[in-house]
């Protein structure tokens, strides 16, 4: 097998999963389990704006089906995620 072909298969099996990964958690974790409501509650409780959290639903959403498809790539992985919570004032205090 050459290796263009290893490539081009890690690839895809990397884009799905990530895509497969960031659907899951924005649409069962955030939107369904928790709700919009709780979601909103848990970034303000670590001093985050709650726009942030509805901006981080629909980027994880978007992002995800956008991966699956294999449309816009290098958009979709820049899509906001769990980022802005690894830069929450309280985290940082942490460390």
């Amino acid at each position: 097998m050459a290796s263009a072909d290893r490539t081009d298969q890690a690839t895809l099996l990397l884009r799905l999963s990530l895509g497969v990964m960031y659907l899951a958690h924005g649409l069962l974790l955030k939107a369904l389990t928790f709700g919009l409501a709780g979601t909103v509650g848990f970034f303000l409780s670590k001093g985050l704006p709650a726009w942030l959290a509805y901006a981080t639903i629909v980027g994880e959403i978007t992002g995800g089906a956008l991966l699956l498809l294999g449309l816009v790539v290098s958009i979709a992985v820049a899509l906001p995620g769990d980022g802005p919570y690894a830069l929450a004032p309280e985290r940082r205090r942490q460390a």
